[in-house]
């Protein structure tokens, strides 16, 4: 009998430590559970807002697109005026055109024998100080395509004629070195 005491006791405290251990493995396993909740918990709210996130930037993007293309057309719009006006140097734009010419008198003809009986020659007019010569259409069209360039296409272009300085400079004074060269 004394042996079946000896055995029993091993047997017995064997199952109140499978029994602790159980206890043990449940608690983590119901920890284990909480943190995973908390961790899909947070997860879901740092997807929810960068979605948002990504929603405010794709409408900023498509105001930044819509503007691009507004500023394109009224840079093309503007080259093919001026296009119209180097083509014609005498032509006004349309919004003057469109203006009635006030009436004015004619000027009476100089008359070829003055009083005196001295002719002379008219006298020349003032002379107007050189302006800048207008561009030529191809030159304007030019400088419309390279503005509504990116800044990459622009210092791509500036490799190819070998402008020095073109990595420092800003999209502005690419646009400005390329019109130049």
């Amino acid at each position: 009998m004394a042996n079946k005491k000896k055995s029993k006791q091993p047997i017995e405290s064997t199952k109140a430590e499978l029994k602790r251990l159980a206890k043990t493995a449940a608690r983590a396993e119901a920890e284990l559970a909480k943190a995973v909740a908390r961790a899909e918990s947070e997860l879901a709210k740092a997807v929810a807002r960068a979605e948002a996130e990504l929603a405010k930037a794709a409408k900023a993007a498509a105001k930044v697109e819509e503007r691009a293309t507004r500023v394109t057309k009224e840079a093309a719009k503007a080259a093919a005026n001026a296009a119209t006006r180097v083509a014609k140097p005498g032509a006004e734009p349309e919004s003057e055109a469109a203006a009635p010419e006030p009436e004015t008198m004619p000027d009476p003809a100089p008359d070829p024998t003055p009083a005196s009986g001295v002719t002379s020659e008219p006298e020349p007019e003032p002379e107007m100080a050189p302006g800048p010569e207008p561009e030529p259409a191809a030159a304007t069209e030019r400088i419309v395509a390279h503005v509504a360039m990116t800044r990459e296409q622009l210092l791509a272009e500036a490799r190819a004629r070998d402008i020095p300085g073109r990595t420092r400079m800003s999209k502005a004074q690419l646009v400005e070195a390329l019109r130049r060269s």
